[in-house]
């Protein structure tokens, strides 16, 4: 058995050959050893997505941002109304209040505490009662530019009673030729519920030399400790 080859592989295949002769391989057929690997085909795979968390790498999960005094921006609150529509829980015992009111709320009947108006130079208009404080509002003829509006109170049945003054409301509803003023009376830290608790509202237009009341027809306006 022999074997000529006299191109520049001689080398190669003669290493090839000797080596397939010495394991007992039969030398393949004539012409297949130079033939270059058929090329594979290359399938498309689909690369598993994994899902990695920051702490995993170290990170943090949160992002805290710190900001100042300066570049925060207040907030800017609407304006309380004393009106009736506002005052929702009028003579209810509502946030915690020590007190509440002891009759009906003048303006309940808008007709008729028109129909007042026009016939009393003063008249309690709103009120209610909050935790620390009662508030309300009074209506007045306009009988001068300058004016003199106070609550009159007594927490001690009239051994006692103190002068509040009234702050003067722009006008934004109401009757003409009338003005609203505004109250607010700091409440004691300690009621008794025996004592009479009342107020009337004293009105001094300029000029005038007697005082006009509203002191809820000879009754006065009263309140009740929450029991």
């Amino acid at each position: 058995f022999g074997y000529v080859c006299n191109c520049e592989c001689a080398p190669f295949l003669c290493s090839v050959l000797a080596i397939s002769m010495d394991m007992g391989f039969g030398l393949p057929a004539h012409g297949h050893l130079l033939r270059p690997p058929s090329p594979k085909v290359r399938h498309r795979t689909c690369a598993k997505k994994r899902v990695v968390f920051a702490d995993s790498k170290g990170l943090s999960l949160t992002s805290v941002r710190m900001f100042s005094k300066k570049e925060e921006k207040p907030h800017e609150e609407a304006p309380v109304s004393l009106r009736l529509k506002s005052l929702r829980w009028v003579g209810e015992c509502a946030q915690g209040p020590r007190l509440r009111v002891g009759f009906a709320q003048p303006c309940a009947d808008l007709q008729a505490f028109q129909q007042r108006v026009r016939h009393s130079p003063v008249l309690l208009e709103s009120c209610c009662v909050t935790k620390r404080a009662l508030v309300g509002t009074v209506r007045v003829w306009n009988l001068s530019y300058e004016k003199v509006v106070h609550v009159r109170i007594t927490f001690d049945s009239w051994r006692t009673q103190q002068d509040v003054p009234c702050a003067f409301l722009q006008r934004c509803c109401g009757e003409p030729d009338t003005d609203s003023f505004s109250f607010h009376v700091g409440l004691p830290e300690a009621l008794k519920a025996q004592e009479h608790i009342e107020f009337c509202v004293k009105y001094l237009p300029e000029g005038h030399s007697q005082a006009f009341y509203d002191n809820n027809d000879g009754n006065n306006y009263s309140l009740h400790v929450c029991n």
